[in-house]
């Protein structure tokens, strides 16, 4: 607030009071924002998809989920699925021959997995089939999207209803729910130990969930108790993400030390002794090397 009174007797002086004002904004009421897990997600979006009729892309890398998301959005309709991977066995012509009829006569939910490897004469089919009514409901399964050729990414495109399955490497956060649901299914009582997840989570996983089974069922095949430790795992999956970020000289120094260890049977004194160290001294390169033995 400002208030200017002329000053008489002076050439145009004037006086000025400045009053600061003090205004106190209203608080703005945020509603706490939950950040949804990568499993999270694609669970919701499965759900509001799931009652509808419009076809839906499915997409990821492989191992990542593709066929069980789509049985999940089939429900309880029935479900026919077609693999493009037929076409190398069958021949393009009997695969394609399969669709049409499959096209034609089936009523519930008809799913054409990995079709990046439909060949490009073949997709103008596809591409009639989704954007066309239709008796069925069409679901399809590929690649990530940006691994896609050109053709076949404009056929995604035409889909409605889109989800990308994300790679297990990028699902940390979920990463434990996803072993446990796993193990649930192999045997009652089965857990990790949290140092057996802590390597699972530095693994870079190429093949994803369907690598990540394999490993657990591995696991619990040569497992002491229904505690699954690091020690159980396959030895390339026994290393922590520490371990991961250890310099070339330390790697090569704990490989060495690894190498003995297994070439004395785990004997400490006679790996030590291999080595040309103390046992004193291997004891504690073991500890900061992170080496269990």
């Amino acid at each position: 607030d400002v208030r200017v009174d002329r000053v008489a007797g002076t050439d145009g002086g004037a006086l000025f009071q400045v009053h600061p004002e003090d205004h106190k904004p209203a608080p703005v009421t945020r509603r706490p924002s939950a950040v949804r897990s990568p499993g999270e997600r694609i669970a919701a979006r499965l759900a509001a998809l799931r009652s509808g009729v419009e076809p839906v892309a499915i997409s990821g890398e492989p191992g990542t989920g593709r066929t069980t998301a789509l049985r999940d959005l089939a429900g309880d309709r029935p479900l026919r699925i077609l693999d493009a991977v037929g076409i190398a066995v069958r021949g393009a012509d009997a695969w394609v021959a399969d669709l049409l009829a499959a096209a034609r006569d089936w009523r519930g939910v008809l799913a054409i997995e990995n079709v990046q490897l439909v060949s490009e004469s073949s997709l103008p089919l596809l591409t009639n089939m989704v954007t066309a009514p239709s008796d069925a409901r069409i679901l399809l399964t590929s690649t990530p999207v940006h691994d896609l050729p050109t053709a076949v990414a404009a056929l995604v495109g035409r889909c409605p209803g889109r989800i990308e399955l994300p790679a297990l490497r990028q699902r940390g956060s979920d990463l434990a729910e996803l072993a446990q649901s796993i193990l649930d299914g192999i045997g009652r009582g089965l857990s990790l130990s949290p140092s057996a997840l802590e390597a699972l989570k530095a693994g870079e996983w190429p093949g994803n969930i369907a690598e990540l089974a394999v490993v657990l069922r591995g696991a619990c095949a040569t497992r002491a108790s229904n505690r699954i430790d690091v020690s159980d795992l396959p030895e390339q999956y026994r290393v922590s993400g520490r371990i991961r970020r250890l310099a070339g000289r330390e790697r090569a120094e704990r490989q060495a030390i690894a190498d003995a260890l297994r070439e004395c049977n785990g004997n400490k004194v006679h790996a030590a002794a291999h080595l040309g160290i103390s046992r004193g001294t291997l004891y504690a390169r073991m500890r900061a090397l992170d080496i269990r033995a």
